[in-house]
């Protein structure tokens, strides 16, 4: 018998019916009397919930609805001992093991573990590009950042007086065009990007025509 009691999955829930229960039990009193005395200890929602089914009414096969409940394997569990008889026993024990089978590891096939390892390994990659667009310059980076733009602004002008102002220029050019409030904040998978933007740098318009007027006033200046 308790292997012809159906355990379905309903809600994420492993449930029976509370009629083919009452009958894999042998109870004697009516199924509406069985219920009457035993669910008002659970929680209706929780462990129990009524659910209509059809069922053979003659022997033309007309069917009606009737009453029955989903009753949680928890649920059924207690009903069980409530019914203190010996297929209440045995239904208890299949459903005990049904629940042990169900937590027991499952043994995968070759194609399955194979899957669940590529699955970890996208899991890491994904964690690892998260953590690298997270990261930002080392301070051996900043270093080489800093002494790129010496050079960029020493290979613009000689002139010393706009040397800060052509730093700072340069510096406003990288903020601008990788979004970061501070270069310090620069994401280090885009440092090589940022020395090829430095490389190719040149002043803001104003600023660089000042400095060519400058060089030219000054060259003008000397004596011949």
């Amino acid at each position: 018998m308790t292997g012809l009691i159906n355990i379905i999955e309903e809600n994420g829930q492993q449930v029976v019916s509370a009629r083919e229960l009452h009958e894999g039990l042998g109870l004697k009193n009516r199924f509406s009397k069985w219920v009457e005395q035993n669910f008002g200890i659970f929680e209706e929602g929780e462990e129990y919930s009524s659910v209509l089914r059809g069922t053979q009414q003659n022997q033309y096969g007309g069917t009606k609805e009737i009453q029955d409940y989903a009753v949680t394997l928890d649920m059924a569990k207690h009903l069980c001992m409530l019914s203190k008889t010996e297929e209440g026993k045995k239904i208890r024990k299949y459903f005990i093991e049904v629940e042990k089978q169900a937590r027991a590891p499952k043994t995968l096939t070759p194609q399955q573990e194979l899957k669940l390892h590529y699955k970890v390994l996208d899991e890491h990659e994904e964690k690892l590009n998260f953590l690298m667009d997270s990261m930002t310059v080392t301070h051996s980076q900043k270093g080489q950042i800093q002494e790129a733009i010496s050079e960029a602004v020493n290979a613009f002008t000689k002139l010393p007086d706009f040397r800060k102002r052509l730093i700072s220029d340069c510096y406003d050019s990288i903020k601008r065009h990788f979004h970061i409030p501070r270069y310090g904040e620069l994401p280090r998978k885009n440092f090589d990007e940022c020395l090829d933007l430095i490389a190719i740098w040149t002043p803001r318009t104003n600023l660089a025509f000042e400095i060519r007027q400058t060089e030219r006033q000054r060259k003008m200046d000397l004596p011949f």
